[in-house]
C-alpha cells in the first residue's frame, strides 16, 4: 500500500526549475525552464525557439519555432524508471523575455538569476534526470563540467522523482580563445595548401 501511495504521489508532482538574467536596472529576463509534471517533463527556451517534451512512456519529441512539424526522439528509458544519470539535452543561455518575477524557492521550484553574461560563448544549460538517492550523482556531473568550464549555477529538486539537476555553465575565455586559434590556423594551413591567399 505505501507504494501505492508513493506512486501516485509522485504522478501528481509538479517541480519546476527556472533560469533568468538580472539586468542592471532591475528587470528580469526568463531564459529557460524546465517542467516535471507527473511524470512528463517539459523543458524549452523562453522565446519557444526550442522545446523538448519527454513524456512517461519514455517517448519525446522537439518543437523548433521555424517548423510546423515536429521531430520525434527515438523512445528512450520512462520518466519513472530512471536510473543513474540521464542528460536530457543542453540549451544556449540567449534571447531573454524580459518582464519575469522570480518567485522564491520552495522544495519544487528553484530559479537561478545571472547577473551578467558575458565572453566569447554564451553559457550552457544542462538538464539532467537523476535517480532519487542518488547525491553522488550531481557530484559526479560537477566534476565533469568543471574540468573543462566555469560553472555559474546550479539547480537540484531532490524532493522529485527522477530528481531534477540542472547546471549552467560556460567555457572560460582563454578555452574559446585557444579553440578560436586554432581553427584560424588550421584554415590557414588548408589555404596554403590549396594555394590559396591568406588572409
Amino acid at each position: 500500500m505505501g507504494d501505492r501511495k508513493k506512486r501516485s504521489a509522485t504522478r501528481a508532482q509538479e517541480a519546476q526549475l527556472r533560469v533568468a538574467i538580472a539586468a542592471t536596472d532591475g528587470r528580469h529576463g526568463l531564459v529557460w525552464s524546465a517542467t516535471l509534471h507527473g511524470h512528463d517533463l517539459y523543458a524549452g527556451t523562453a522565446d519557444q525557439a526550442f522545446q523538448f517534451a519527454y513524456h512517461e512512456s519514455g517517448k519525446g519529441h522537439v518543437h523548433f519555432s521555424r517548423r510546423k512539424d515536429r521531430l520525434v526522439m527515438p523512445p528512450s528509458v520512462p520518466i519513472a524508471h530512471i536510473a543513474g544519470a540521464q542528460k536530457v539535452g543542453g540549451w544556449a543561455v540567449k534571447r531573454p523575455k524580459w518582464g519575469y518575477k522570480p518567485k522564491p524557492d520552495t522544495a519544487y521550484r528553484k530559479t537561478a538569476v545571472l547577473h551578467e553574461i558575458s565572453g566569447l560563448c554564451p553559457p550552457t544549460i544542462d538538464l539532467w534526470l537523476l535517480e532519487a538517492n542518488r547525491s553522488d550523482l550531481a557530484d559526479g556531473i560537477l566534476h565533469r563540467i568543471s574540468r573543462d568550464g566555469d560553472i555559474l549555477a546550479t539547480l537540484h529538486i531532490d524532493a522529485a522523482v527522477p530528481e531534477l539537476f540542472a547546471v549552467v555553465w560556460a567555457f572560460p575565455a582563454a578555452v574559446v580563445e585557444r579553440a578560436i586559434e586554432g581553427l584560424m590556423r588550421t584554415k590557414a594551413e588548408a589555404d596554403a595548401k590549396a594555394g590559396l591567399p591568406s588572409n
